[in-house]
């Protein structure tokens, strides 16, 4: 699905930098989810979740938080717009 994401990028014209840094956050959520028992399904709850772990735990800042939580987002909506 990763892989899928990251062509659909492409075509979206985003730079490799930027499709890089896209797939990091989109493996470190799938990651979390998966030492959490959570990646049963993507939902609301469950990034926001992964929202506060980024800033209680790892000790990021907001603004940091906030772009990770916005790259989940177009992930959410790329796997639902394949879903159709």
């Amino acid at each position: 699905m990763v892989n899928n994401f990251k062509r659909f990028l492409e075509r979206e014209g985003k730079s490799k930098s930027t499709i890089n840094v896209y797939e990091k956050c989109v493996n470190d959520y799938i990651n979390w989810c998966n030492e959490n028992n959570k990646l049963k399904k993507i939902n609301k709850t469950d990034i926001n979740n992964y929202g506060q772990f980024l800033k209680e735990v790892k000790g990021q800042k907001e603004k940091t938080v906030n772009v990770k939580l916005c790259i989940l987002g177009t992930y959410v909506r790329f796997i639902r717009h394949i879903s159709m």
